[in-house]
């Protein structure tokens, strides 16, 4: 994916649709981390052979305000 053709706007949608699907407050910090490094959303601006999602680092900001809105540990 390159720098210019990511649409923020679908990232962020993704990160919380991502999240009403998999946020349980009441998992284990483990099993939690766990959930997001398979699912990318942990480091997201990794490549994703290093399990992030290869996103620019540009889209962080907005990812996080997502987990906050979402009341998830990042």
């Amino acid at each position: 994916m390159s720098e210019a053709s990511v649409d923020e706007g679908e990232i962020t949608a993704q990160a919380r649709a991502w999240l009403q699907a998999n946020w349980n407050p009441q998992l284990s910090l483990i099993d939690w981390r766990s959930k997001l490094a398979d699912s990318g959303w942990g480091m997201p601006h990794w490549p994703k052979q290093w399990h992030g999602r290869g996103l620019p680092v540009r889209a962080l900001p907005a990812i996080n305000d997502e987990f906050i809105a979402a009341g998830a540990v990042g």
